[in-house]
């Protein structure tokens, strides 16, 4: 029930995205990333590069939600650049060569995608007292690689299991800033996140987190330099956050 399998069953799909030239945004890999905040310059990262020796685009979502909770919830970039031997200021190139190097660490099956999966544990009141990771999950192997520590988000009892609309709530009055790692049915011609049916499995991941009392998601499929930052409707809030049938992380940094 609660099994997540993010995986890109077509990575072809990175051919129509990067096809045509002319719809590609003005830029290079090697551009710092603009904007003032690193809320703006994220915004403009995707998982999809213009690189030639990148082969794991269109499996990085994993990666690219990770490296952005770190980013937004306190992570600074200095941290990464010393860790990872990257650029000093953060460029294109060096966030897609991030993601890339993570997604080749956590992908230890060899199957596109990074697969991750969390179980409840019920007391004899069927209440929901804890959590382990199901065999096989990959996912851990990037937050940890990051320093971040995870949790999923469940519900308060096994009836109630995909009510998690307290528990979110509550996570974000304890962490302000904090971010939700989140397994959305991503529609790869359009970019849109829809809510995941019951008995299936999410195909994506995506960052969501709460700014003055909205909600906004950091989509990673996107063309190469478009934004990637969306504010989320009460609906979208609803389906894919509040009552979603998937596990969903939460996040901070284990220091």
């Amino acid at each position: 029930m609660n099994s997540i399998c993010y995986r890109r069953a077509a990575l072809v799909l990175i051919v129509t995205l990067l096809a045509s030239a002319q719809e590609r945004p003005p830029y290079r890999e090697a551009d710092q990333l603009p904007g003032s905040s690193m809320l703006d310059k994220l915004s403009h990262v995707s998982q999809l590069d213009l690189l030639p020796d990148t082969k794991a685009d269109g499996a990085r979502c994993s990666c690219a939600a990770a490296i952005n909770a770190y980013l937004l919830i306190g992570g600074t970039w200095p941290e990464l650049s010393q860790k990872f031997s990257l650029t000093p200021e953060p460029t294109y190139e060096s966030v897609h060569r991030l993601q890339e190097r993570l997604y080749h660490l956590a992908n230890v099956d060899g199957e596109p995608g990074v697969f991750g999966g969390c179980r409840p544990r019920y007391d004899a009141e069927k209440r929901v007292v804890g959590w382990e990771r199901k065999e096989g999950d990959e996912v851990h192997r990037v937050f940890e690689e990051l320093g971040l520590e995870t949790w999923p988000i469940f519900g308060p009892t096994e009836a109630r299991l995909h009510d998690r609309r307290e528990a979110v709530l509550a996570y974000f009055r304890d962490h302000p800033q904090g971010a939700l790692v989140v397994g959305v049915n991503e529609d790869m011609k359009t970019g849109r996140s829809l809510p995941v049916p019951v008995g299936t499995f999410a195909n994506h991941y995506i960052l969501v987190i709460r700014r003055d009392g909205g909600f906004y998601r950091l989509d990673s499929w996107a063309k190469p330099g478009l934004n990637t930052l969306h504010a989320m409707t009460a609906q979208e809030v609803k389906e894919l956050v509040f009552s979603s049938p998937v596990t969903m992380l939460a996040t901070k940094l284990k220091r």
